[in-house]
C-alpha cells in the first residue's frame, strides 16, 4: 500500500473554542435529556407501585435478618 502524506491544519484559538462550546452544548443537553428521561421512568414505576413494592421488599429482608 501506499502511504498517503496528509496535511495536518493548525486549528486556531477561536476554532477551538467555538468546537470547545459547542461540544458543551451538546453535552450539556444530552445530560438534561438523560436526568428527564430517568424522571419519566422513576414515574412511570412509581404510577405502577413498582417502587413502592421494591422498597417494601428491602425493608421485610432488612428486618428479617434481625431475626
Amino acid at each position: 500500500m501506499r502511504k498517503r502524506k496528509v496535511r495536518r491544519r493548525s486549528v486556531s484559538p477561536e476554532d477551538y473554542q467555538t468546537g470547545f462550546n459547542v461540544a458543551q452544548r451538546e453535552f450539556e443537553f444530552f445530560v438534561q435529556l438523560k436526568n428527564r428521561l430517568r424522571s419519566i421512568r422513576a414515574t412511570r414505576q412509581l404510577k405502577n407501585g413498582e417502587l413502592f413494592l421494591e422498597t417494601i421488599e428491602v425493608t421485610t429482608e432488612d428486618f428479617r435478618d434481625d431475626y
